[in-house]
């Protein structure tokens, strides 16, 4: 009996960190092409031009603008 307690109390306190764990690492802020292209752009992995021609893109394909 005492072993049964033993792993429920295991397995809440394992069931908590993981809670914790997957509330911390949520995503901030949405990732979407928009995102992800001005993330890259301040990385510097790529131009302005690039950028630009990225967003172009998206807005041609969506017909929204951002």
């Amino acid at each position: 009996m005492f072993l049964f307690w033993v792993l429920v109390f295991v397995a809440i306190v394992w069931g908590v960190i993981y809670l914790i764990r997957e509330q911390g690492s949520g995503k901030k802020e949405e990732e979407n092409p928009y995102t992800i292209a001005r993330v890259r752009y301040a990385r510097g992995e790529i131009s302005k031009e690039q950028l630009e021609e990225i967003i172009s893109n998206l807005n041609r394909g969506t017909g929204q603008k951002e």
